[in-house]
């Protein structure tokens, strides 16, 4: 199998977030086959998808924009406490851990 370019990988993974949010959006997560995220990508193949992605799942997290590591850059105000931040961190933590329960209990990956 050949070596792809940096960019290419990048590209390709980025075709797959990018058909996985249309698939996604039209069919619901449920729904959602990495059969039709392939298809929606140009027809890239299940074993390109796994290259990128371990799950449907996963390949729905990287819809979503990373969390920022620094609180100056967090999208909502900080304040000047290390608590308050730490607090904001937490509930951050809770809210991706009740998507991932949701994502879940909606269905299980595996038997995709």
């Amino acid at each position: 199998m050949p070596r792809l370019a940096d960019e290419t990988r990048e590209e390709r993974r980025a075709r797959f977030i990018e058909a996985a949010s249309r698939c996604s959006a039209r069919k619901g997560y449920r729904s959602l086959t990495i059969d039709d995220v392939c298809a929606e990508a140009g027809g890239l193949s299940k074993g390109a998808f796994y290259t990128y992605f371990r799950s449907k799942q996963e390949a729905n997290w990287s819809t979503f924009p990373p969390m920022p590591s620094r609180p100056s850059s967090w999208p909502f105000p900080t304040g000047s406490s290390s608590t308050e931040c730490s607090t904001r961190r937490f509930r951050w933590a809770n809210v991706r851990l009740a998507l991932d329960t949701i994502f879940d209990a909606l269905g299980n990956e595996q038997r995709v």
